[in-house]
């Protein structure tokens, strides 16, 4: 029963191992970030500053609950002049190595005469899980644009986004390069296997208990496959409650235009007991629409008690766990029932 006191300021062994493991997780982190940084860095040592191309600032921020990585593009400084009159006027091109340049490719605004622009714009790129985050590698092009001949590429930055840390922003100011030192990485990038080739779809279930309802929401698309002349497509999403020979449940959202990301955010309601549920099938698919010719199949999911991987779980979790939201990616596969 007797009490130990221990000296005013003095900490306990638990104490200094919990500050121990704290000062390692910290140390662990910068050590990712200072890597990321080192890998995006510039790998010319005698460039000189006469001869530098300029500097990207820019953000970059992994959730990892959401499965989304935003870029933020905050400014360019001491750009090269492209024009006669000693300026530019950059724009950046943002892309996910080695996705199709479309499926990934996003833009900043252009600034007229300036070597210094502020662009203060934000991107967001969807459906990224943490496994496939280390496969990718973001590349920024800064490019001068030409009102009559090609525009002119200023310079590019990549960074690898395997050592990018979760859950954190990291802030860079990256030198810009000339794109001949990636000839050999991008390469290399893209002869890797996509790991979804017809892309991704996030949806969300939710089955309503006292009414008796689900909803299924159509959420967005990522990185889909292009189906158009222009590198594009016109997605949208149809759905179905199967066995249904009649076509009765039949769903379809708006066409999204020229998009392979495309943002749907619709919800379709079926009255239907939670014990029915579970022996049905709930087909969704993606199209691409044509206006002169049939609508091509671009890819589905089928949830039911036989699937597998994220399939079952969504279907099992929503009829398990009712009244409530349950929203997850899912690769687009090959099978579907209806055309």
């Amino acid at each position: 029963g007797r009490q130990i006191h221990h000296p005013k300021g003095k900490k306990t062994d638990d104490e200094e191992e919990e500050e121990g493991e704290e000062d390692m997780e910290q140390l662990d982190s910068l050590v990712k970030e200072l890597k990321v940084k080192k890998n995006a860095a510039a790998r010319s040592p005698n460039t000189s500053p006469v001869l530098s191309l300029g500097t990207v600032h820019f953000t970059l921020m992994y959730d990892s609950y959401n499965c989304s990585l935003t870029v933020v593009i905050q400014k360019c400084t001491h750009l090269k002049g492209m024009n006669r009159d000693g300026f530019s006027d950059p724009y950046i091109v943002l892309q996910l190595l080695p996705c199709s340049s479309k499926a990934t490719e996003k833009r900043t605004s252009t600034h007229r005469r300036t070597l210094d622009p502020d662009f203060n714009e934000n991107f967001t790129y969807h459906g990224l899980s943490e496994d496939e985050l280390s496969s990718y590698t973001l590349r920024l092009q800064v490019f001068d644009y030409q009102r009559v001949t090609f525009d002119q590429l200023i310079g590019e930055v990549m960074v690898d986004l395997g050592d990018v840390p979760r859950d954190n922003n990291i802030n860079f100011q990256s030198e810009l390069e000339d794109a001949s030192l990636h000839r050999n990485h991008n390469s290399l990038k893209s002869q890797r296997q996509k790991k979804s080739p017809r892309g991704k779809l996030n949806l969300s279930l939710h089955y309503i208990s006292s009414r008796e309802t689900l909803v299924v929401g159509i959420v967005r698309g990522a990185e889909l496959t292009p189906m158009d002349v222009n590198g594009l497509a016109d997605p949208y999403v149809k759905c179905y409650l199967h066995p249904d020979p009649t076509k009765e449940t039949k769903h379809k959202t708006k066409v999204q235009p020229k998009t392979l990301n495309p943002e749907f955010n619709e919800e379709f309601r079926y009255r239907i007991q939670k014990h029915e549920l579970a022996a049905k099938t709930l087909e969704i698919s993606v199209w691409d629409h044509d206006w002169s010719s049939k609508n091509d199949f671009m890819g589905s999911v089928v949830l039911n008690k036989n699937a597998g991987g994220n399939q079952l779980k969504h279907f099992f979790d929503t009829i398990t766990i009712t009244d409530r939201t349950h929203q997850m990616w899912h690769i687009l596969g090959d099978q579907h029932f209806t055309k």
